[in-house]
């Protein structure tokens, strides 16, 4: 029996499933899904595959309950948890005395609750500020409420950030298609700042040409003769 090779994460069991059947036509095969072993044979079909990690699931589960692991695991986690509120309270106590640029570097820890959340907002919103002092007070505070509301939510990391980049949308009122260029990747050689340009250069050209179309089927005769050659050219590159 062979084993399959490979990451299934993001992906359904029914679909790993198919992909072990196909291999399984020349030789019985194995794959470890979310730490269950699930063996494959030419016969098996996807309804099998699947009802036999929902059991090793099961079995995984029962067995999990039953031994000292679970209550070593459990007393990790509370002591975790309890660490992390009283860091939350130590940070937000801290906030009133922070300068700008205390306030610009802190790493605020999530909030785990409306009441925390609360808490952190007044220690922000009755402190003393400055010109500068209120800038970081709203992204935290933001910044706060985002995760509190991903937590509530129980949301994955791409939701999250589709939800990021949304909050620049709504914020800065970007009707159209837009990128972040971090500069920190010019460090490093692997990535490719000019290339990324080019290329969501060339996957807004659509949008960019309908936007010259609309632009042009609107008041053309008021417009300066460079800017509308210049949706002319937009206009035709689609």
């Amino acid at each position: 029996m062979k084993k399959i090779e490979g990451h299934h994460m993001g992906m359904h069991i029914s679909q790993v499933a198919k992909e072990a059947i196909e291999q399984a036509q020349t030789e019985d095969v194995f794959f470890t899904f979310n730490g269950i072993v699930i063996p494959v044979t030419k016969t098996s079909t996807v309804e099998s595959v699947c009802a036999a990690y929902d059991k090793g699931s099961e079995e995984a589960r029962i067995e999990y309950e039953n031994s000292p692991q679970r209550a070593i695991d459990q007393a990790n986690r509370e002591k975790a948890a309890k660490e992390a509120r009283q860091k939350f309270a130590n940070t937000v106590a801290e906030i009133p005395s922070m300068d700008e640029m205390a306030l610009r570097e802190l790493k605020m820890p999530w909030p785990d609750n409306q009441d925390e959340f609360d808490q952190l907002f007044k220690a922000l919103a009755t402190r003393s500020h400055d010109y500068g002092t209120c800038v970081y007070a709203m992204s935290i505070v933001a910044e706060a409420a985002f995760n509190l509301m991903a937590k509530q939510l129980g949301c994955t990391g791409f939701q999250s950030g589709c939800a990021d980049m949304d909050i620049l949308r709504r914020t800065r009122g970007l009707e159209g298609p837009f990128a972040i260029i971090n500069a920190n990747d010019m460090v490093f050689p692997q990535y490719d700042i000019r290339g990324k340009v080019d290329t969501y250069l060339d996957e807004w050209k659509p949008w960019a040409a309908e936007q010259a179309k609309k632009k042009l089927a609107e008041s053309p005769e008021y417009v300066h003769p460079d800017v509308k050659k210049h949706w002319e050219a937009l206009a035709a590159s689609a």
